[in-house]
């Protein structure tokens, strides 16, 4: 006779052994790709999975690949750079990145992020970077 019990443990060993895919997040490789200011390819790029610890580095296209799932925190670095940070939205979109140095205005000079205005002047620049990469068709 099977009891309530037997059918519960037949479940937790199914669940462990045969199905455990099924309620883990699928995770696969993202890719995309890192460009200057001067929307010039960048090779060496860090590119760190904050959730998973997986990383990668940009090759001499300034493109990557790095497995992720839905959520996952990728973080993009390179010296002298400011450090951008994505979250994964889906595993089927590239996750392209432009690096610039937030704390130096279009012109070289050094700013400080103090006042709402000046944070909106960076924002509005890397922007612009951005337009200009996908017109230009810098991402493929």
């Amino acid at each position: 006779m099977v009891t309530s019990g037997k059918v519960k443990w037949l479940l937790i060993i199914l669940h462990i052994f045969i199905f455990p895919g099924i309620s883990s997040a699928q995770q696969t490789q993202i890719s995309g790709q890192v460009i200057d200011r001067y929307l010039e390819s960048m090779p060496g790029v860090s590119i760190i999975n904050q959730n998973t610890k997986a990383s990668a580095k940009t090759d001499k296209h300034g493109r990557y690949l790095i497995k992720a799932t839905a959520n996952d925190l990728l973080i993009f670095n390179s010296p002298g750079l400011s450090i951008e940070k994505r979250f994964v939205q889906n595993n089927k979109e590239p996750i392209n990145v432009i690096l610039i140095n937030r704390s130096y205005n279009a012109c070289g000079f050094k700013i400080h992020l103090s006042s709402e205005k000046e944070k909106s002047q960076v924002e509005k620049y890397y922007q612009q970077l951005q337009n200009e990469a996908y017109q230009k068709a810098k991402w493929n």
